[in-house]
């Protein structure tokens, strides 16, 4: 997540909020666990893992 952060900034992005979501709206790795339609879980020793995130921002002008 890193890189795409620093490639926003890079390009005179001005990040305002990153969230992370544990849900997918894909069946797309082994183990996933259908919690409802279109959410997608998966679990690391009990814990729940990042799968999706969001990235909001604006345009620095200058």
């Amino acid at each position: 997540m890193s890189s795409v952060i620093n490639a926003l900034i890079s390009a005179g992005i001005q990040v305002e909020r990153v969230n992370e979501y544990p849900f997918s709206p894909y069946n797309c790795f082994d183990g996933m666990v259908k919690q409802a339609p279109g959410r997608f879980t998966l679990s690391h020793k009990g814990n729940e893992v990042a799968l999706v995130y969001s990235i909001s921002g604006r345009k620095v002008a200058g």
